[in-house]
């Protein structure tokens, strides 16, 4: 009875079995996801929207008259906001644990508005990119011809 207080409160991929695992071993698993999908996801999701952000302001000073300077200003965009909206979800909640999963606010808002738009943000950004390769080969055979 006593492994089952063992199990950690997340999934996590490891090599050890849960349900056997010793407390050791489940203290090491819980302070790695602290360390990595804590400390560091939220670490590099700072410095992501940061570096979107001054990318942002870069292209706004030059002439935002052709395409792909407005496609990067967009992929910045949609990239600083999957980078805070991923903050949330995981560091915050699953690595930090500044948030629990039996609050209001994890109810109403996590299956609501986080989860969905979290992926809107990703798909966004994937199809930009792909809007912008698009855009740099029409543009290459346009040079060719």
């Amino acid at each position: 009875m006593e492994n089952e207080t063992l199990i950690p409160p997340f999934c996590f991929n490891a090599s050890v079995d849960a349900t056997t695992a010793d407390r050791e071993t489940a203290e090491t698993i819980q302070e790695i996801v602290f360390w990595i999908e804590g400390v560091a996801l939220f670490a590099v999701a700072v410095f992501g929207v940061i570096g979107n952000g001054l990318t942002c302001a870069v292209l706004s000073r030059i002439s935002l008259r052709n395409v792909f300077n407005q496609l990067i200003v967009a992929l910045c965009v949609f990239d600083s906001l999957f980078c805070a909206f991923a903050a949330l979800n995981y560091s915050m909640k699953k690595g930090l644990k500044w948030i629990d999963y039996d609050t209001p606010v994890y109810v109403n808002l996590w299956p609501k508005f986080v989860y969905p738009l979290e992926n809107m943000t990703s798909s966004a950004s994937l199809c930009v990119t792909l809007a912008i390769a698009i855009e740099r080969y029409v543009k290459c055979e346009k040079t060719k011809r």
